[in-house]
């Protein structure tokens, strides 16, 4: 069985929505202090030549084997699906990958396949969703069979008048 967290982000979402997901979940893991790295990039070393990117994911690389991961596993399955999370995160303890979505996005079968594969690596993977209103503050979701189950309300105080 594969359960993914599902956490809401709640933001007013404005008129042009491209990127948008993405820009405030990768701020809102910066903000506590997790290092962000691209999901699907793991394999930039053999493809570009900045020197900046070069170290950004050498370090990743190095914290991988250092935390026991299988990179050539990682690596290979970066270069070859479509359907990778937008971010690789590292909370100083442990690795997870996030993917940002927007209120009304769905995950794709391509991302359901790769999620499968990345807990059958080991690593954990979440969705962050940005929405209007927020239905919950975090949910399980069974990425198989598509079941919902909710593990925290929203709590809003309620105005008197």
């Amino acid at each position: 069985m594969v359960d993914v967290r599902i956490r809401f982000i709640e933001r007013t979402l404005p008129e042009n929505r491209r990127g948008f997901a993405e820009k405030i979940v990768r701020r809102a893991l910066e903000k506590r202090g997790c290092e962000v790295w691209r999901g699907g990039y793991l394999h930039a070393p053999e493809r570009t030549s900045y020197p900046n990117v070069l170290n950004k994911y050498a370090r990743c690389l190095e914290l991988l084997t250092e935390q026991g991961y299988d990179v050539y596993a990682l690596i290979r399955l970066c270069k070859r699906h479509k359907g990778m999370p937008d971010f690789l995160v590292y909370d100083k303890t442990t690795f997870y990958f996030v993917e940002a979505k927007l209120e009304h996005e769905q995950l794709s079968r391509t991302q359901r396949w790769c999620i499968e594969e990345l807990t059958r690596l080991g690593i954990r993977v979440e969705v962050h969703k940005v929405c209007a209103q927020a239905k919950g503050r975090e949910w399980i979701l069974n990425v198989v069979t598509g079941e919902k189950v909710v593990c925290e309300e929203q709590k809003r105080l309620k105005k008197r008048y």
